[in-house]
């Protein structure tokens, strides 16, 4: 391979300069296993244009067609490549266990422990709220704690444990709740009592 390098040409010289910086290049494959390299941008610093001999994704080459500088310092690569005189980044090693391996101070542990323990309790909290969670349209679990669900409509109880109670209510006083009057610190109907308080009619 025989480049030619021009001392008039902008392109060039902007070439020379950015391979001389090429252990700043990324260099990956794309899908169908082609080379390329990440190069950074002139323009703009965190910015990288995916270049080869051959294509360049830069304004420069897609406006105009023409060999950018960034195709022809990869050109440049190549041919230092070729006579050793560069070589590609060896790939970084894959992590092994060893890697996670850190100095745990007792302190350090014993904080991980609580952080740990609130993140369950959070969880657990968490999934009892879904669990009982209420919506205009949801049923929640009965207040008496029989299991059952309740309707939105129904209240906190159910329907079978509201006619327990009743009937309960009945057998203790005889009579349904509407024939005694209400008495206010009791929030129920029973008979006459040192605190018994009328309810307004």
């Amino acid at each position: 391979m025989t480049l030619t390098v021009s001392s008039t040409d902008r392109r060039d010289g902007k070439a020379l300069a950015l391979f001389a910086r090429c252990q700043d290049w990324q260099q990956g494959h794309t899908k169908d296993g082609r080379s390329f390299f990440a190069i950074p941008s002139g323009s703009d610093a965190g910015l990288f244009q995916m270049t080869d001999c051959n294509d360049c994704s830069c304004k420069d080459r897609q406006a105009r067609g023409v060999a950018c500088y960034h195709m022809r310092a990869v050109r440049l690569w190549m041919a230092a490549y070729k006579t050793g005189a560069v070589a590609p980044k060896p790939r970084p090693a894959a992590p092994t266990a060893l890697d996670d391996l850190v100095v745990l101070l007792p302190a350090g542990a014993a904080y991980l422990t609580e952080l740990a323990a609130a993140d369950q309790d959070r969880a657990a909290r968490q999934d009892a709220d879904a669990a009982h969670a209420v919506t205009p349209t949801s049923w929640s679990p009965c207040g008496r704690g029989c299991g059952a669900l309740v309707a939105p409509e129904d209240g906190r109880t159910c329907q079978d444990c509201k006619a327990k109670g009743a009937a309960a209510y009945r057998a203790l006083y005889g009579a349904d709740e509407d024939d005694k009057p209400y008495c206010t610190p009791c929030h129920r109907h029973h008979d006459k009592g040192a605190h018994y308080t009328a309810r307004a009619s």
